[in-house]
């Protein structure tokens, strides 16, 4: 994490993330705008404060929880339906939230965007904030989110739509300020939210809240009928903290169906992460996913374990986490906030499990070269990735046998980000560090770099890594 935050302060410096407006966030997700600190990074950064110590991750949180209290949420507007409400990552803050913007603007129409429902609502940072400095204006503001919630969105919450998130952030939400408040209008509020998710979900079923899946979550496959994984994971994150307050065995049922349904479908064991979703097109290609969005579904799994003393499904919680770490990371503001925020629940589950059992014993190492090493021993044959972010991309490949190989990396542009990067590079690296090749491209054009070594070539740990902005996919194999 000290790693990870120091490239992200780093960044303030190439993505010059200054200004009056802009001071507390992060920048470029679609390359052209404002995160509005996805997912409540201050939260993440107060608690590893507490960890601690550090009084660094304090005043950086500070700062991010004072932007969204000051421009991220809307403090005035003429429909009182909107008025508290916290806007989701846009141009400006508070303009269009797309990558495709044919005329893009400073502000947008208020609606959807501009409600708790959409999926991008958050409070434990700007309640931290509140107990830890005693701020008045941020929790004013927070407040004023929460009588959002209680007033505008939970009341016309009808339908948790194809993204769950709409029910789990405003929970999350909901509760954080109950917690901070002890107000029941917000814990009804809550309440709810919670009942349109128990009352939609296909508990004897599959366990998850089938639907026809958007485009993008179908990726190829019109009509596809499932969820999406780390969706799933927030909601039922919501619903944990709805759990813990009112002890709801509905609640705790529901979390359990949902956990079965992402042990039994979505649960990659060879590489300890998730399907992305359970379109075919991901089902049918494991190596399309990876462990990006793993710590938004592990945490609620990790709840109902301890609950439940599920000692099988804590070994998976386990197993993803040690892919977390195996994988390491950047300090760009989304997975690093995502990261940091279900981080402290999942640690402390891990911390008080049964360390006699391999998995959590492989979880407590903490070590990234040593798990590397562990899941290439189980990970499959090579396949098609299709590698998109982050902007630096490392895979790692096992040669264990005698026989002469080709390692061979190849590019395909994809997707409408605006070009951040002219040129990248490729390297094949050798397991002693030795680049044994090693080639340069221009970010618009189709690539493909290969090199063929001996029978003599060294076993151990190949590794390629690739320097290229977000708008390709990549293979590597041998």
């Amino acid at each position: 994490m000290a790693r990870r935050f120091a490239d992200f302060m780093q960044r303030k410096e190439t993505e010059r993330e200054y200004g009056f407006f802009n001071w507390g966030d992060w920048y470029g997700e679609r390359g052209r705008n404002w995160g509005n600190n996805e997912y409540d990074l201050p939260h993440g950064l107060f608690m590893q404060f507490a960890r601690t110590g550090n009084r660094d991750y304090f005043r950086w949180a500070r700062t991010a929880a004072r932007h969204m209290a000051d421009v991220d949420c809307v403090h005035a507007h003429p429909d009182i339906m909107h008025q508290g409400a916290m806007t989701l990552h846009s141009v400006c803050h508070t303009g269009e939230w797309s990558q495709h913007l044919a005329a893009p603007q400073w502000s947008y129409k208020y609606g959807y965007h501009t409600t708790a429902a959409n999926g991008h609502t958050w409070a434990d940072g700007m309640v931290d904030t509140w107990y830890l400095t005693g701020d008045p204006r941020v929790m004013e503001t927070t407040i004023g989110l929460g009588e959002h919630i209680a007033y505008a969105m939970a009341p016309s919450f009808e339908h948790l739509g194809t993204h769950e998130r709409s029910a789990g952030w405003s929970l999350c939400a909901a509760m954080a300020i109950y917690r901070a408040t002890g107000d029941p209008v917000y814990l009804e509020a809550a309440r709810k939210i919670c009942e349109v998710a128990l009352a939609e979900q296909d508990l004897e079923g599959t366990g998850a809240w089938p639907h026809v899946l958007p485009s993008d979550h179908a990726a190829g496959y019109p009509g596809a009928v499932g969820n999406v994984a780390f969706l799933i994971g927030i909601l039922m994150s919501g619903m944990e903290d709805y759990h813990q307050a009112t002890g709801d065995p509905r609640v705790l049922a529901s979390m359990q169906g949902g956990c079965r349904w992402l042990r039994d479908v979505m649960w990659i064991s060879e590489r300890w992460h998730f399907h992305y979703t359970s379109s075919p097109a991901y089902l049918n290609n494991p190596g399309r996913s990876s462990s990006g969005v793993t710590m938004l579904v592990i945490g609620p799994m990790a709840y109902v374990a301890e609950q439940t003393g599920d000692a099988e499904l804590m070994d998976i919680v386990a197993r993803a986490f040690a892919a977390v770490v195996r994988d390491g990371g950047s300090g760009f503001g989304k997975s690093f906030a995502q990261a940091l925020f279900f981080a402290p629940d999942v640690m402390g589950a891990l911390d008080s499990a049964d360390e006699s059992r391999e998995a959590i014993n492989l979880a407590l190492r903490l070590d990234p070269a040593a798990l590397r090493l562990e899941q290439l021993k189980v990970a499959p044959g090579p396949e098609r990735l299709g590698i998109r972010e982050p902007v630096e991309k490392t895979v790692h490949l096992l040669r264990e046998g005698d026989e002469p190989f080709v390692i061979t990396a190849t590019r395909l542009p994809y997707g409408a980000r605006t070009r951040e990067m002219e040129r990248g590079t490729v390297e094949f690296v050798a397991p002693d560090g030795t680049v044994i090749k090693r080639g340069d491209f221009d970010t618009n054009d189709e690539y493909e770099l290969e090199v063929a070594l001996g029978a003599d070539a060294p076993r151990g740990v190949y590794v390629v890594r690739i320097s290229d902005d977000q708008r390709a996919v990549w293979d590597a194999n041998s």
